[in-house]
């Protein structure tokens, strides 16, 4: 055997044992990673979970997250509250309802928030053209929602008392349908299904009412004890988090294949058309406890719960965002 083969034979001899302990090395590190369940309601708005992931920011932390997906917020909270999920991706409303029931959960930063995610469509035909043609009005709303607290904002601001126009309580998706046949004369609804009314509608026939007077936020959320338990994963997945949000600031393009790539029930087009009318922020401050504080009232007030309106600034735990991003914590 010349020099040239003994030298070939070596570096492929090098190659495996250098392949074998490099995959070694990765499972090892795999089985050393703390895990991390995430139940996830699969919105675009939770777009900073889904470019930590796609970017490796989670790995890079020490973290293996997994993900229990659900295609209603409300599903992917109860999951956490049985204890399959250690956190969940949720708007405010399910959080505001569950804390009202006596779950004890702690919100450990926003994930977007939005005056444009929640709206009311309105049938020009039927003489709705702006906020204050909504007296005498049919409205359909899925009542429990952040669309009922919405209607409600809505109606105060404009002065006209719901008793003066006639509400009918159905599923959002009914409601699109009831827009296009005609049955209903205005529809609060949020995403997807406001696009859904904006856009299958007869368009020239259709115009769309948003009020700043109502915010949407989505955040992270966990059992207050379960949180408590695991400081350092906390800390990490929110580190991971700020990398991302960084990201989604300066790669917006990239961002959104990201987020199409991870929600096999949204097209890239959608995803684009859905993400003006929200803004990636991590933040705990007082806006979000004043929005859960309303809501709070408004459920109680209109009989939804009849226990006592619920500490929302007991629910908020700023330690690990102060940590990572301590700009953004700005409770007093």
């Amino acid at each position: 055997m010349n020099n040239i083969a003994k030298k070939f034979i070596v570096i492929i001899v090098f190659l495996l044992v250098s392949g074998l302990a490099f995959h070694s090395i990765q499972k090892a590190t795999k089985q050393t990673r703390e895990k991390i369940t995430i139940a996830d309601a699969q919105f675009p708005v939770f777009a900073l979970v889904y470019v930590a992931d796609k970017k490796g920011y989670f790995v890079d932390e020490g973290l293996d997250v997994a993900y229990r997906k659900f295609s209603l917020v409300k599903d992917a909270l109860e999951d956490v509250i049985k204890g399959n999920s250690d956190l969940a991706t949720v708007f405010e409303t399910p959080v505001v309802r569950k804390l009202s029931e006596g779950e004890e959960l702690s919100v450990i930063t926003t994930l977007h928030t939005s005056t444009k995610n929640t709206g009311l469509v309105g049938l020009k035909s039927r003489g709705v053209h702006q906020a204050s043609d909504l007296l005498g009005k049919k409205i359909a709303v899925n009542k429990g929602t952040n669309a009922e607290f919405f209607l409600f904002s809505l109606l105060t601001i404009e002065g006209i008392n719901p008793a003066d126009v006639t509400i009918i309580d159905q599923p959002s998706a009914e409601s699109v349908k009831a827009l296009q046949d005609g049955s209903i004369d205005a529809a609060a609804l949020f995403n997807p299904y406001l696009y859904e009314a904006q856009y299958l509608s007869k368009i020239n026939d259709v115009t769309s009412i948003y009020s700043d007077t109502y915010t949407e936020i989505s955040m992270l959320v966990g059992k207050k004890e379960l949180v408590g338990q695991n400081s350092k994963k906390m800390t990490k997945i929110l580190r991971a988090l700020v990398q991302a949000e960084k990201f989604i600031h300066t790669n917006q393009d990239e961002a959104i294949k990201f987020v199409d790539e991870s929600l096999p029930n949204y097209t890239e087009q959608e995803v684009r058309r859905d993400w003006d009318s929200f803004t990636i922020t991590m933040t705990l401050n007082n806006l979000l406890i004043t929005v859960m504080a309303r809501e709070a009232q408004f459920f109680h007030d209109v009989g939804i719960y009849k226990e006592n309106v619920p500490s929302i600034r007991n629910a908020i735990e700023p330690t690990y965002l102060k940590e990572v991003k301590p700009e953004s914590v700005t409770l007093y």
